[in-house]
């Protein structure tokens, strides 16, 4: 249950795009940023973009932080 001391850290998936959804879903499938990018036919440079947008929008650092907070939730 969410409660007043771990509210603020919950991740808002909604918060994201669809293609931002798309990115994660490949992160957490422990895709490579090639991987990904083959995927949804985009370049690796777009894959990180929206990667470093996905960081900002659920304030985490890096992808163990990401993958760690997906987690606990």
């Amino acid at each position: 249950p969410v409660t007043r001391s771990n509210f603020a850290h919950r991740i808002d998936l909604m918060a994201l795009s669809e293609r931002q959804r798309a990115v994660l879903n490949g992160i957490v499938a422990g895709l490579s940023n090639r991987e990904i990018a083959d995927n949804l036919s985009v370049s690796e440079n777009t894959v990180k973009y929206h990667i470093k947008n996905i960081y900002l929008i659920l304030d985490v650092k890096d992808r163990v932080e990401l993958l760690v907070r997906l987690h606990n939730q």
